[in-house]
């Protein structure tokens, strides 16, 4: 797939179909940061960022931007994560007549809460939970974003002491559809909450979910899963 997109981007930059070249260098950067080479990635995303205006130019942009702020967020880089997120949102906010960028819209919210909480500004991340919250079209999320707004409400009642509101979270969590895993790569979030478990002591919680995790090891599409499965457990080991 990758080589036949690269072999495609001459065609159209000779063409000059801006819109097609941005959307190529933005399917090579989430390519590559899947196989996880994070700097080529990286450098394919750039290329897209600096492409001409072009048809759909914002939301292609957004889209670029979102996948940049998760390359930053693998590398610990949580303000420019925060920066990109940012970004990503007012992209899609500018576009108010399109409905189907409702969700990506609520989705790039759910990212920058995450980063705020990463950054410790518990009051800032319960903001942008209030946003989603009071969204007319909040249900929209439900069908691709719910396993997302779950680990996030775990993780803001969590940090704010409130546990039993917390727990309330884990049904969803904990019984994720198992194609998520393969579709959208949520597995970041899922050992996140783990992580916090084991730091609280909650180790009657947490067995059955490392368990579905190594089940999910088994894939070998996610090779990233594997590393951040075995951090875990070592976690997990270390702390009984």
């Amino acid at each position: 797939m990758i080589s036949g997109v690269i072999d495609f981007i001459p065609y159209v930059t000779d063409n000059r179909f801006n819109d097609l070249l941005m959307r190529s260098y933005n399917i090579l950067g989430i390519a590559f940061y899947m196989k996880g080479n994070l700097i080529t990635a990286m450098d394919y995303l750039l290329k897209a960022a600096e492409c001409k205006e072009c048809d759909d130019y914002e939301a292609i942009l957004a889209l670029v931007y979102g996948n940049i702020s998760c390359i930053y967020g693998s590398i610990d880089a949580y303000e420019d994560q925060l920066r990109c997120c940012k970004k990503t949102y007012e992209l899609y906010r500018k576009q108010t007549e399109r409905p189907e960028l409702i969700v990506p819209k609520m989705l790039a919210v759910i990212n920058m809460a995450d980063v705020y909480l990463k950054l410790g500004e518990i009051e800032k991340a319960g903001k942008c939970l209030k946003k989603i919250e009071n969204h007319k079209q909040r249900d929209k999320i439900k069908e691709v974003a719910w396993f997302d707004y779950s680990v996030l409400m775990f993780k803001y009642e969590f940090l704010s002491g409130n546990y039993e509101k917390a727990y309330e979270c884990l049904d969803t969590i904990s019984n994720a559809d198992a194609g998520i895993f393969d579709q959208r790569i949520r597995f970041e979030g899922y050992i996140d909450v783990c992580t916090m478990l084991i730091e609280h002591g909650e180790y009657a919680r947490i067995t059955g979910m490392i368990d579905y995790l190594t089940q999910k090891a088994k894939t070998p599409e996610i090779r990233r899963l594997k590393i951040a499965l075995a951090e875990l457990e070592v976690s997990y080991y270390k702390a009984i």
